[in-house]
């Protein structure tokens, strides 16, 4: 199986940090391996890199059940708050998810990782 990125979209970098940790904390739940991406390099003369830059998270799926779980997981964190946006990427596909999910969505979601499984 393949990775699959996750990425947390907000205007607001201390919201968008906020919630790629909460989302990387509900994905350690899972029965795979979720990771933050790596960042793009710090400037030159930093110390490090800006966490509030690292909104993106790696999930490294083990099983078809564990895509049809992390569907699921992701769904029900942009359920939570209208406000919330994830990009989700396989490498070739990308999928929105926004606010609260309509049946419209909800469908587009479940093609997204049904098709994963193919």
């Amino acid at each position: 199986m393949a990775d699959i990125s996750v990425t947390v979209e907000d205007d607001d970098p201390s919201r968008a940090d906020e919630d790629v940790r909460l989302l990387l904390a509900e994905l350690q739940g899972l029965q795979a391996e979720a990771r933050f991406a790596a960042g793009p390099p710090p400037p030159e003369g930093s110390k490090g890199v800006d966490p509030a830059t690292v909104t993106t998270i790696v999930v490294a799926l083990s099983s078809s059940r564990v895509l049809v779980q992390l569907g699921l997981a992701l769904r029900d964190f942009v359920n939570r708050d209208r406000n919330r946006k994830l990009v989700v990427k396989d490498g070739k596909r990308s999928l929105e998810i926004t606010g609260k999910v309509t049946p419209e969505q909800q469908k587009a979601v479940e093609d997204f990782f049904r098709r994963e499984l193919d």
